[in-house]
């Protein structure tokens, strides 16, 4: 016979039954998010690379980028090559003409501070102004231990 399993231990609610409503959560406003960018033509990667790019005010290396979506150097590659086509990026070669700087181009910056976020904002309305401000705090807080955990220490400078 199978033990059950509660999603409370000694009164308490367990790791995994946190981790499992914050997962379906992500999903569901991801998926509205996607609704919402579709008719923009960009995919969620797209918009977070956007996103990055504009608050950097600068231009990024590949392995930047990468870095910061916690994605492999190819996968963020194929992401910028899609955006490239769309003339959303421009890649150059870097002086030593082993890396390319990204830049975004006047459109992909056009694009950025038009495209809505109504689907997240939307989302968070479910909360006052003073559980977000927690809220994002105890993000932070786990999103620092496990960088900790996986090595990522390292914060790029420009982001928050």
């Amino acid at each position: 016979m199978h033990k059950k399993n509660d999603s409370m231990k000694n009164g308490l609610v367990s790791d995994y039954t946190i981790w499992g409503s914050f997962a379906d959560t992500m999903e569901y406003i991801a998926r509205a998010r996607t609704i919402e960018l579709t008719r923009y033509g960009l995919t969620r990667e797209q918009s977070h690379v956007l996103r990055i790019m504009y608050e950097a005010g600068r231009p990024l290396t590949i392995n930047e980028i990468a870095t910061h979506v916690l994605r492999k150097h190819n996968s963020v590659s194929i992401i910028i090559r899609r955006m490239e086509r769309n003339k959303l990026v421009q890649r150059v070669k870097t002086y030593d003409n082993r890396q390319y700087q990204i830049t975004l181009t006047p459109k992909g910056r056009e694009l950025f501070e038009k495209m809505p976020t109504n689907s997240i904002t939307m989302a968070f309305s479910a909360l006052s102004d003073e559980e977000k401000e927690t809220l994002l705090s105890y993000l932070k807080k786990l999103e620092d231990k496990v960088r900790g955990m996986l090595g990522l220490d390292y914060r790029m400078p420009f982001l928050p």
